[in-house]
């Protein structure tokens, strides 16, 4: 009788890692897929600092300095979201493998 107990007891703790391992997985999908669009918003934003600063550039009311600072605002809003995408992805492989899809 208490083998049998221990034996359902352990079915239990194996449940719960496991539902919390699938609760932890699905936070981790949720939190990376609004960085993701986050880091979207950011390229975006940086792409069009860059077209102004240019263009101000072109019209000579901006130094090369601040086409620079734009350039390099741009390209660290591109490392981001890349950064974001495979985080995305990795976390949708950790939510596939916590709910036994892979």
């Amino acid at each position: 009788m208490a083998e049998a107990e221990a034996v359902k007891e352990q079915r239990e703790d194996a449940r719960t890692l496991v539902q919390l391992d699938v609760q932890r997985a699905v936070s981790l999908e949720v939190d990376a897929a609004e960085r993701l669009q986050v880091a979207q918003t950011a390229l975006a934003s940086a792409n069009e600092y860059l077209t102004i600063q240019r263009d101000r550039y072109r019209n000579g009311l901006a130094n090369q300095t601040e086409v620079l600072a734009a350039e390099t605002r741009r390209a660290d809003s591109q490392r981001n979201l890349y950064t974001a995408r495979y985080d995305h992805a990795l976390a949708v492989v950790r939510l596939k493998r916590a709910t036994g899809e892979l």
